[in-house]
């Protein structure tokens, strides 16, 4: 992971069909973005090769063996090559599948959509299995997909962190460990940003004004940069036809949000 952005809702507002002009008119029927389910199904047929060493990862008489296992298992783990992690309430699949098919639609650039892969792995068998050691196994894994993705973004909406008593609540423990580890992983450069001089901002990007930002986890986003509907609307109006996902993406990292 190199960066990380949340957008709230209200400025994803323009997203709601057949009213004003939306900047997500050409994702509306992006509903295969990434192969989520495909691939929910490739890592049930991998842990599935590999029950000995998942029963391995619990031995309780030999840390050393069940720290071996682990790693080999986390090690051969199958992963999706995609550029942004989009974290989001299940409440918000709809929304999230719609800012993905703009983004795709846009710049080329592939999203995982967390809710997909998640819905998709809870309908498939996981019979035989250490339940506790399968959902450590699992967010270690999470882990790995957040840091291979270079983009973290976050959809912030009332589905997805709530205000109690002054202080910021998720009520979701996927969203807690998603935003944790966005927090904490050590942030690499990706190799097309090393190799190219910043990106500067163009005319008309200068011109547009930008906008501003039942168990409960205390959470917190300040390592996050908030994206505005007037940044998303300044990132694809400085493109006149769809570019290439990795300099769109160098655009953002060097020019948004807007100050």
């Amino acid at each position: 992971m190199y960066k990380g952005y949340y957008i709230r809702d209200t400025d994803l507002n323009a997203i709601r069909p057949m009213n004003a002009p939306s900047i997500f008119k050409q994702a509306s029927i992006c509903e295969e973005i990434t192969p989520s389910e495909d691939y929910a199904k490739k890592i049930i047929s991998f842990l599935n090769d590999n029950r000995r060493l998942l029963r391995e990862c619990s031995n309780s008489f030999s840390k050393s063996a069940s720290d071996s296992a682990r790693k080999t298992l986390l090690d051969n783990f199958p992963l999706l090559k995609l550029q942004v992690f989009l974290s989001h309430s299940h409440g918000d699949e709809g929304l999230a599948k719609r800012y993905a098919g703009w983004l795709k639609s846009n710049f080329d650039i592939s999203c995982f959509i967390d809710s997909q892969f998640w819905s998709h792995i809870n309908k498939l068998t996981l019979s035989g299995f250490d339940q506790k050691e399968l959902e450590r196994t699992l967010k270690e894994s999470l882990h790995r997909m957040i840091d291979k993705t270079e983009c973290f973004m976050f959809i912030n909406t009332e589905n997805s962190l709530s205000k109690y008593n002054g202080a910021t609540f998720t009520l979701s423990k996927w969203i807690l460990e998603e935003l944790e580890i966005s927090r904490k992983i050590i942030k690499k450069t990706p190799e097309h940003v090393r190799q190219n001089p910043p990106l500067r901002k163009t005319a008309l990007l200068t011109k547009i004004a930008a906008l501003l930002l039942e168990d409960k986890y205390p959470i917190d986003i300040e390592h996050l940069k908030q994206l505005s509907e007037n940044d998303l609307r300044a990132w694809k109006n400085n493109f006149s036809s769809t570019v290439d996902s990795e300099y769109a993406l160098r655009y953002l990292y060097d020019n948004l949000p807007m100050q």
